[in-house]
């Protein structure tokens, strides 16, 4: 199989195409498995924060505001809020987002994550999501109902402190 175009790709896209190129040549059992993404149950959790950003407003969004974007990984399940099953425990690996949209959403960020942006040396919000990338923390998260889609809950955090181990 080859990939044919009428124009110049750069370096860097012909490398990605190769490599898409292998996957699609491989077994099944070749390709790696992506990690779940998921909304975790209530709970504890150790974590990676694997991005953090400042989202700008989606054409989509009924009320347009700036938003402030958390990526986490799971690295360990601490314990599972009361009356969770354990069959809901979350793989390692499993990714999940907070996002804390418009003034408010930028308070309730302060709320969250104030003491581990004074742990990280950051006098505020921008600077803490520039920090923020990488870090472990230790954070409490409470999964409420959704009325408009019952099957995709709403993840809160409820507390966030850096992991110091």
């Amino acid at each position: 199989m080859t990939t044919e175009t009428n124009h110049e790709i750069s370096e860097e896209s012909q490398a990605a195409m190769a490599v898409t190129e292998a996957l699609l040549q491989a077994s099944w059992d070749e390709i790696e498995d992506l990690p779940d993404y998921i909304n975790p149950p209530t709970g504890g959790y150790k974590v990676k924060c694997t991005k953090a950003e400042v989202r700008q407003p989606r054409p989509k969004d009924e009320n347009p505001d700036l938003g402030i974007g958390i990526h986490f990984q799971i690295l360990q399940t601490i314990e599972l809020g009361k009356g969770v099953d354990e069959a809901e425990t979350p793989k390692p690996d499993s990714l999940f987002n907070i996002t804390y949209r418009g003034a408010k959403g930028v308070q309730r960020f302060k709320k969250d994550f104030q003491s581990v942006g004074l742990s990280l040396g950051a006098s505020g919000p921008l600077e803490l999501i520039e920090k923020l990338e990488n870090s472990e923390l230790v954070v409490t998260v409470q999964s409420s109902p959704n009325s408009e889609n019952p099957d995709r809950p709403y993840t809160n955090l409820r507390t966030a402190m850096l992991d110091i181990e």
